[in-house]
């Protein structure tokens, strides 16, 4: 059963001969909720014997079951709800002897199912993190505290998911708060966010830069200096919209590109020109450390570029396609590591022939730019690359993290010199400079930083 259990379950509240129904979704920690289970099939199973008997409730009952329980029978015959509640099929039922009892046998067999505590068959539905679900059931359950002394209140829930920018999933809850005495339903809505990465629950806090929440707090606020305080907000793929609390305004205030551009953290998605940027840039590689590198990157959406040893990608091509794949760039570094400015033409010439064709192979692209081992250059290597088509690239900040072999070290010598437009150094061989990374990434991030590869840097500066 797992460590919890989702129960839908209807509350028949008899008022002038007529049935209201009220919907709750509660999510149940076994070990902490066995005594209210319990109590929820002796309350629940009487009453579906009890509206079995009575064929006029039998096809609401069912519908309700069937709909809102997600319970997995299939029956050849449409369904409706009674009194104008929506119905599943646009035709109403013809009360019909046969299928009237078929309702009522299935209504015992559920009720019975209930009673013995034997599970209902249920329909697929798409798990979401538990981090979103509980976020969610805390939510539903506030609203359920704060609306249960209203009599005839009835409280329906529903929800959908979006992925936006293949990066983050969004759940919208509505809340459809209906009273016999308003003509008109209250719709409350609430949107979770969560990472599609790590499946983390994501405050707006985490999608902003340093200084960001007080700029938007800027925004809220009006020319005599009131604040209004946020409701709810929502990422869309085309950005972010914001629903201050307004009365009963429920208009959001999408921001525009130029905002945006100031206060979110780069995802990826798209480069902003006037953000700054930077490219970090690996050598040495494909190694056995790589992969959880990569898993660094793609966990806060950034790119990089990797000169790769073609020597090294034997037995590592899907790294390298994996690099490929989510929008890295790789280059060559040479076949051996050698230093080219000690061959003739010939040499280098191999040496770099050799390392891009392995690359455009495993890949399937072509590659245009090289670094040199050490970054040594002369004629004769900018000659043997240009034959290939390839750009020569070197970098402006050295992190030394071959020699210190230290995160700290590596940590410190990022944040002391990064500026806007820096090419950083590293080697993807050691395990310290990847987790110099882990804390170097959202640092940066933070920032402001957009982290791209060398040849959108190039193409941008």
């Amino acid at each position: 059963m797992g460590d919890s259990i989702s129960f839908w379950f209807c509350i028949f509240i008899k008022n002038r001969a007529e049935y209201k129904y009220e919907w709750f979704h509660l999510q149940c920690k076994l070990f902490a909720k066995l005594q209210y289970i319990k109590q929820l099939k002796q309350g629940f199973a009487p009453l579906l014997f009890k509206c079995a008997l009575r064929s006029h409730a039998v096809e609401s009952i069912f519908s309700l079951i069937l709909q809102k329980a997600s319970i997995g029978i299939d029956l050849p015959f449409p369904l409706c709800y009674k009194k104008g509640i929506v119905c599943r099929k646009k035709h109403k039922l013809q009360e019909q002897g046969g299928m009237d009892m078929c309702k009522r046998f299935l209504c015992f067999a559920i009720a019975l199912l209930i009673f013995l505590g034997l599970p209902l068959p249920t329909r697929a539905t798409e798990s979401l993190p538990a981090p979103v679900e509980e976020a969610i059931t805390q939510w539903k359950q506030e609203l359920l505290m704060r609306y249960e002394t209203i009599p005839s209140l009835q409280i329906e829930f529903s929800q959908e998911s979006e992925t936006v920018k293949e990066r983050y999933l969004r759940v919208d809850v509505h809340c459809t708060l209906s009273h016999e005495a308003s003509s008109r339903p209250v719709e409350l809505t609430r949107s979770f966010h969560a990472s599609l990465h790590s499946g983390a629950l994501l405050n707006l806090e985490d999608l902003l830069l340093t200084g960001g929440t007080d700029f938007l707090q800027r925004e809220l606020t009006d020319e005599a200096g009131n604040h209004t305080p946020l409701r709810n907000w929502r990422l869309t793929e085309d950005g972010l919209i914001l629903y201050p609390c307004r009365g009963i305004d429920k208009s959001g205030l999408s921001l525009s590109e130029d905002t945006l551009s100031r206060v979110l953290i780069w995802d990826g998605s798209v480069i902003w020109p006037n953000r700054p940027m930077l490219a970090l840039t690996f050598d040495d590689g494909p190694s056995e450390k790589t992969p959880r590198l990569l898993d660094i990157l793609k966990a806060n959406n950034a790119r990089a570029t990797f000169f790769v040893v073609g020597g090294a990608i034997g037995g590592r091509t899907e790294t390298l396609q994996r690099m490929h794949e989510e929008g890295h760039e790789i280059r060559g570094h040479s076949w051996n590591h050698a230093n080219l400015t000690e061959l003739d033409f010939d040499g280098v010439y191999q040496q770099l022939s050799w390392t891009k064709e392995k690359i455009d192979t495993a890949i399937g692209a072509s590659s245009r730019l090289m670094r040199p081992p050490y970054g040594s250059c002369n004629k004769t290597v900018s000659s043997a690359a240009a034959s290939l088509g390839l750009s020569v690239t070197f970098w402006n900040i050295d992190t030394l993290d071959w020699m210190y072999l230290d995160a700290d070290k590596v940590y410190a010598v990022i944040m002391d010199e990064v500026r806007n437009g820096s090419i950083i150094l590293c080697h993807d061989l050691y395990g310290s400079t990847v987790d110099a990374m882990e804390r170097v990434i959202p640092v940066l991030l933070k920032q402001g930083y957009q982290l791209v590869t060398v040849s959108e840097l190039s193409a941008l500066s």
